[in-house]
């Protein structure tokens, strides 16, 4: 009986470090992914001749369920300097995971 309740606890410990691992690995692709999605994205802006002011939203269609949402705005105390607020989005069956990123690029307009 003792080393049957002893097992139990050991593969209960078990069970529960390996959802463990599971959780930082998914939370671990989240946070790549999402950088490198966000990298694309300023990457986009920065190759563009004229900025367009304001929010835009999209998806990425190499990555299903991964959107984006970007502000753009211009810095009025220095010419040509804008201010790109970039937020990744996950859709999950828990919910919405975000990661979001102030940036600074020179541009024309």
């Amino acid at each position: 009986m003792v080393s049957l309740a002893l097992i139990s606890i050991a593969l209960i410990t078990i069970f529960s470090l390996q959802a463990q691992n599971l959780n930082l690995l998914c939370d671990a692709d989240f946070n790549t992914r999402s950088v490198e999605l966000l990298r694309e994205r300023l990457s986009q802006l920065r190759a563009q001749k004229e900025l367009d002011l304001g929010e835009s939203s999209g998806e990425f269609e190499d990555h299903p369920g991964y959107g984006y949402v970007e502000k753009v705005e211009e810095i009025s105390e220095i010419k040509g300097i804008y201010r790109v607020g970039e937020t990744v989005f996950y859709e999950t069956d828990t919910g919405r995971r975000t990661i979001s990123i102030i940036s600074f690029i020179y541009g024309r307009r």
